[in-house]
């Protein structure tokens, strides 16, 4: 919140492997989704308040966070990559196959 009022930009440089909040089986450790993360920002730009922008970290229904990302469309989507601009993951296959699972991004053609 503080960065989207101040209009700075920022990253999360590691451990965001997975579109949606989860917990991980092996460690139990609780998680962040990208996605959270981009409608939080969202909220955020918007003035919304903390209680907004912690409710959408907590997320993890995929149907909520879907349909929430699909009504920003490509220029709210864009005003949100303006100050969140980028994300690390030590995976490729994860986030995409998120993605796709979530119906957000097309399934790459074979061969």
């Amino acid at each position: 919140m503080t960065c989207a009022s101040r209009g700075l930009a920022f990253k999360c440089t590691a451990g965001l492997h997975h579109a949606l909040r989860h917990t991980d089986p092996a460690t139990g450790f609780e998680h962040h989704g990208f996605l959270n993360v981009l409608l939080a920002t969202g909220a955020a730009l918007d003035g919304a308040g903390s209680d907004t922008v912690t409710a959408l970290l907590a997320e993890r229904t995929a149907g909520t966070v879907q349909d929430r990302v699909e009504r920003l469309g490509a220029d709210g989507i864009a005003r949100v990559r303006s100050a969140f601009t980028s994300v690390g993951s030590c995976s490729v296959h994860e986030p995409v196959d998120d993605l796709i699972a979530l119906g957000l991004l097309a399934t790459p053609p074979e061969g």
